[in-house]
């Protein structure tokens, strides 16, 4: 089944990158986008390259679609944006909570689909919830009739905090630190559990 990962940028790009390898998924398998890259083009142009970008994989042999965003905030926006558009694909959004109740985010995230579809409901189902992430599933309906699933990953805290990544290191530092990370089972059997790899 192909999988569309929404991560928060860059830290989190490199964190699948060392997942990926981690668990012998290959390369020619994955789409990678950055959104920092496409947006110098301005919102209007960036938006459609994104949305070219989706169709073309959906269409593609590869399996596993990793959009980095440029935050929390833009993930939930951009999946808001795309929910009508993939009800088939089951996307995993991966964020950090900075300490915030995963209620709270899933509000936010609902409130935010409602401005494009005001019957949308969400209804979360925790899957882990131990003393570094959590994950879910997250049901989305339309007046109570099911439309698609989702997935959350979230760090209770940060990824950054978690793996001890601090900011100005470079890129080496952090692998090497996120390979550190995802020797934890804690992390890495919940993450595989819902890519279902």
């Amino acid at each position: 089944m192909k999988k569309i990962i929404i991560c928060e940028g860059d830290n989190d790009a490199l964190f699948y990158d060392e997942f990926f390898k981690k668990i012998h998924v290959k390369k020619r398998l994955i789409s990678v986008y950055n959104a920092k890259y496409i947006f110098k083009k301005g919102f209007k142009e960036g938006r459609y390259i994104e949305s070219k970008k989706i169709r073309n994989f959906i269409g593609s042999s590869k399996n596993i679609f990793l959009k980095a965003e440029q935050g929390k905030g833009y993930v939930t926006k951009v999946y808001s944006s795309i929910v009508n558009d993939i009800p088939n694909e089951r996307p995993i959004l991966s964020i950090d909570l900075d300490n915030e109740k995963y209620t709270k985010y899933v509000r936010r995230l609902e409130k935010r689909i409602q401005k494009q579809t005001e019957t949308m409901k969400l209804f979360p189902k925790i899957y882990v919830d131990n003393h570094r992430i959590i994950t879910l599933k997250i049901s989305i309906k339309c007046r109570n009739n099911h439309l698609t699933d989702a997935y959350l990953f979230a760090f209770k805290f940060t990824l950054e905090l978690e793996a001890n990544i601090n900011k100005g290191m470079d890129e080496s530092k952090k692998r090497n630190k996120i390979r550190r990370l995802l020797k934890s089972n804690d992390i890495i059997n919940p993450l595989k559990e819902i890519i279902n790899i």
